[in-house]
Order: structure tokens, then C-alpha cells, then sequence
């Protein structure tokens, strides 16, 4: 969709997704794709997330137990790649919205638009409030200049909480 000359940057922290995303991008030979193995969070030190299979998602996220994984910040992305803006930031990462944007604050005036999946709704199907961070996003993106909007109506929980941010 972005189109000859655009470019997709993907960020995945799983490694056996990872891999599965690198054979994608291979086997449709997409070029404009720069692929990323990390956790993208408010610094540079490594994670631990769960390694789970994806039928078990709601309890894969970021803890003690699991695989290691190397993270990166948003603005590292941004340096690396030289990018003076990003048109699309697509985020769904299983309750790690808050430090990834925290982490992000100096480079959000860059970007467009957004759209975040947050995952109040597995707080509310599991008790763990980790995963509760739809509020928190919404202040940090108003803060952020942007206007916010969200499906709260939708009766997909997973659909209700994304929320959708612009200029």
C-alpha cells in the first residue's frame, strides 16, 4: 500500500514470529520492508516476554518468565533510518503501549497518524490490570497534539480499544 517508494519499517519481538514475518517479507519479495527483531519499549535494555504459543495470547507480554529479547526505542528507529516522518505508527503490542510511547515522546511530532491496539479488554478477561493502559495512551497521544478516536461502541472488545490518532 505504501507503494513503490515507500517504506515499511516492522518491529517484532517474537522470535518464532519474527521468523514467520521475515519468510513473508521473503516469499512476496518485499523489498520496502526493514525489518526488526526487538521489543520496542522506553529503552534499549533487553526484555523477557512470554514464549507462548499464539493460541494462549492472553497471557503473552512482557515479564520474568520466557525468552530474552533486545529492544529499541522509537527515536533509535527514527535515528537508524533517517526518517524526518513516519505517515502510519500501527502498534499492538500486548500491554507495552505505555513505555513504547513514553519511550517515543521526542519523535510523536513526526508522525501523522497512528492507531494503537491496547488491551483493556484482557484486563478485564484475566485481572491483570498490566494490561490496562487504553486511558494512558489517549492522555500521552492529546498530549501529543493529536486528535483521538476510538470504536467504544464496537462489540468487539479487541476492536473497542484500539484507538485512532491524527493531525
Amino acid at each position: 500500500m505504501v507503494g513503490a517508494s515507500g517504506k515499511v519499517v516492522a518491529v517484532e519481538a517474537h522470535p518464532a514470529t519474527y521468523a514467520k514475518l521475515e519468510r513473508v517479507c521473503r516469499l512476496n519479495d518485499l523489498r520496502n520492508v526493514e525489518l526488526f527483531h526487538a521489543a520496542v519499549m522506553d529503552s534499549n535494555e533487553p526484555v523477557t516476554i512470554s514464549d507462548l504459543d499464539a493460541e494462549e495470547y492472553l497471557v503473552n507480554k512482557i515479564g520474568t518468565d520466557g525468552v530474552q529479547v533486545p529492544a529499541v526505542t522509537i527515536p533509535d528507529l527514527v535515528a537508524k533510518l533517517q526518517l524526518d516522518r513516519i505517515d502510519l505508527l500501527k502498534m499492538n503490542i500486548e500491554g507495552a503501549e505505555v513505555p513504547a510511547l513514553r519511550g517515543a515522546r521526542d519523535v510523536l511530532p513526526i508522525v501523522r497518524h497512528a492507531a494503537i491496539g491496547c488491551h483493556d479488554f484482557l484486563a478485564d478477561e484475566t485481572g491483570d490490570e498490566s494490561y490496562r493502559t487504553k486511558d494512558a495512551v489517549r492522555d500521552m497521544l492529546v498530549a501529543a497534539g493529536f486528535t483521538v478516536t476510538s470504536r467504544d461502541g464496537d462489540p468487539r472488545p479487541w476492536a473497542a480499544d484500539y484507538l485512532f490518532a491524527s493531525r
